[in-house]
């Protein structure tokens, strides 16, 4: 019998690969996505795997996600993207990881507050720079809460 690697085995939505993204279980990642799990679906939070690992700085995970054409932009039901959830944290290596593969730098959630907005008010100075070395926006929508924010940071830096 044919199994479905994407089957939910714990309560909720999350899928099996969601659940070894979160549970930091790199081998059995590789082997789902061997299998043809579906590396996009999203829990019932609308985050993805990327999302999990771009969050919980999982560097290795996110890079073999990457690696196999994760979507770098979905977003979870806030309009969060990845970058947006390694900014929050602070996930210097994970942020790098994903501008360089192409995160969009300007991408703005929901309510309009972007990766370096998050990042800034935060006080995450290495990813705040990342994003600004990257082209990030010092103006957006979200001012000017966001743009006193990544002054103060930049201030810091130098």
């Amino acid at each position: 019998m044919e199994t479905d690697s994407n089957a939910p085995f714990a309560e909720g939505s999350s899928c099996c690969l969601i659940n070894a993204v979160r549970s930091r279980q790199t081998e059995l990642v590789k082997e789902l996505l061997r299998r043809g799990a579906d590396i996009n679906k999203k829990g019932e939070s609308g985050r993805s795997a990327l999302a999990f690992a771009s969050q919980e700085g999982y560097t290795d995970i996110v890079n073999i996600l990457l690696h196999n054409d994760a979507s770098i932009e979905n977003r979870d039901n806030d309009g969060r993207t990845s970058l947006m959830l390694a900014a929050v944290n602070g996930q210097t290596d994970v942020a790098r990881a994903l501008v360089s593969a192409g995160a969009d730098v300007n991408t703005q959630r929901n309510d309009g507050d972007s990766a370096l907005g998050i990042a800034s008010r935060q006080g995450h100075i290495n990813v705040v720079n990342i994003l600004l070395n990257r082209g990030a926006q010092i103006e957006s929508q979200r001012q000017p809460r966001s743009h006193t924010s990544v002054l103060r940071c930049r201030q810091w830096t130098r």
